[in-house]
C-alpha cells in the first residue's frame, strides 16, 4: 500500500543556500529517523560511520543525496512505501586502488596428512610466500586436513590479532603444518573437507571464521586425488561450486576460488601416487590455479597462488550497502568505467583492475527498510 497522505511524507526542496536542515522522516509505521542535510547531501544518523568497503578509507561512508529527498526521502518512484515496504536512497563509496587494508581474504588450507606427505608438509610450512601479494589485505588463514574425521580447525590466524606478532604467526603456522603428521586417513577427502572446513567455527567460539564479505579461497594440497582415486566420493567439484554459491553466497571465480598443489598429469611427478584430476577440475571451474606438488621448493608455487589471489582482490570493491544492481555507476579518477562488472552481495567485482593509485568511486541506489 502506498501512503499518499502528505502528513506522512517528508519532502525537502533544495534551495541552494540551505546548509543545514534537520527533519524527522516517519517510516512505514516505524519510529522517526533523524536526518541532517549538509551542503548538497543528507547524512543519515544510522549510516554515519558505517565503515569502509575493502580498499576504501574513511571517506567510503554511505551518503544519501538530497535528490532523493526531493522525491520524498523514503521513496520508490517518489512515493513512500507502506506496510513492510522499503524506500530508495542514494549511496556512494570511495576507494583508493592498492590501499587494500580493508579487503578481506579468508583462505583455507586443506592438507593431506596421510602416510606419504611428510616431505610435502615440510615444504608447505612457510606462511610468508603464501601472503606475498596479499599482505596489505585483511586476511585470515585456516588449516584443516583431508581426513574426514576432523571436526575442528587445526589453526586459525587473523591479521591484526593484537596478541600475536607476524613473526609469532609464522611460527604458529610452521608448527601447525608440521604437527599435521602422517597418520591421517589414506582415503583423502580434499573436496568434502574443504566444504566442512569452511563451515567450522572459530576456535573457542560458536562463530563462523568465514566473514560474509570476504573472498573465500581454498588451497588443497595432496599427492592423490579426491577420495584417493577421484572416483566415488561424498562430494565432488560441482558440490564445492554449489557450496560457494548457495551457502557462502559468493560469485564463483570472483569472490570464491579453488587452488591446488597436486600432480596435474601422469608425467609431471614421480613422487605422487595419483593424478589430482578432480582437484584440477575444481580449480578450472572456479578460475584458480594449480601448481605441481613435486616442486623442489614451494616458495615460488605458493607465491604464484598468492599473486592470483592478490589480482582477484584488486578488482573486488565491497560497498557500505547492498546496491540495486541496475543503479550502479562506477568512475575511475572521475571517468566512467567501461570495463563491466559482476555483483556479489555488497561486492562489486570489476572485469579489469583500475590502475594503481587511482580513485574508484561507486555510485548506487539501495533499499531503506521501513
Amino acid at each position: 500500500m502506498k501512503i499518499r497522505n502528505a502528513a506522512r511524507r517528508a519532502i525537502v526542496r533544495w534551495a541552494g543556500a540551505i546548509t543545514l536542515v534537520s527533519l524527522f522522516i516517519v517510516g512505514c509505521g516505524g519510529d522517526p529517523a533523524f536526518k541532517e542535510v549538509e551542503g548538497d547531501e543528507i547524512v543519515r544518523d544510522d549510516l554515519e560511520g558505517s565503515g569502509t568497503g575493502p580498499g576504501g578509507n574513511a571517506d567510503a561512508t554511505a551518503e544519501v543525496s538530497v535528490e532523493c529527498l526531493t522525491l520524498g526521502v523514503v521513496c520508490v518512484d517518489g512515493e513512500v512505501v507502506g506496510s513492510g515496504g522499503y524506500g530508495i536512497a542514494n549511496g556512494s563509496d570511495v576507494f583508493h586502488q592498492n590501499q587494500n587494508s580493508d579487503k578481506k581474504l579468508d583462505l583455507l588450507l586443506v592438507v593431506d596428512n596421510s602416510g606419504s606427505m611428510s616431505d610435502e608438509q615440510d615444504k608447505l610450512a612457510n606462511l610468508e610466500p603464501l601472503l606475498d601479494f596479499v599482505k596489505s589485505a585483511d586476511w585470515s588463514v585456516a588449516v584443516t586436513t583431508t581426513d574426514a574425521s576432523e571436526s575442528n580447525l587445526r589453526l586459525l590466524l587473523e591479521k591484526g590479532d593484537g596478541s600475536q606478532s607476524f613473526e609469532t604467526q609464522k611460527n604458529l603456522f610452521e608448527a601447525a603444518i608440521d604437527g599435521l603428521g602422517t597418520n591421517g586417513s589414506g582415503h583423502e577427502q580434499g573436496i568434502p573437507m574443504a566444504i566442512k572446513g569452511f563451515g567450522m567455527k572459530k576456535p573457542g567460539t560458536n562463530d563462523s571464521w568465514v566473514r560474509p564479505d570476504s573472498m573465500a579461497a581454498v588451497l588443497i594440497v595432496s599427492d592423490e586425488d579426491n577420495c584417493s582415486t577421484g572416483g566415488s566420493c561424498p562430494k565432488q567439484p560441482q558440490d564445492l561450486v554449489d557450496y560457494f554459491t548457495n551457502d557462502l553466497n559468493r560469485n564463483v571465480g570472483d569472490t570464491a576460488k579453488v587452488y591446488a598443489l597436486v600432480q596435474r598429469n601422469s608425467s609431471e611427478c614421480n613422487t605422487a601416487y595419483n593424478v589430482g584430476n578432480r582437484y584440477v577440475d575444481a580449480v578450472n571451474m572456479t578460475g584458480g590455479i594449480s601448481q605441481p606438488i613435486c616442486a623442489a621448493s614451494y616458495e615460488q608455487v605458493l607465491s604464484a597462488i598468492s599473486a592470483d589471489i592478490g589480482t582477484t582482490l584488486e578488482i573486488n570493491f565491497t560497498l557500505s550497502q547492498i546496491p540495486i544492481e541496475d543503479s550502479i555507476v562506477i568512475k575511475v579518477d572521475g571517468v566512467a568505467y567501461q570495463g563491466g562488472y559482476n555483483l556479489s552481495g555488497k561486492t562489486v567485482v570489476l572485469n579489469t583492475a583500475p590502475p594503481a593509485g587511482s580513485e574508484v568511486k561507486v555510485y548506487y541506489e539501495y533499499k531503506l527498510q521501513s
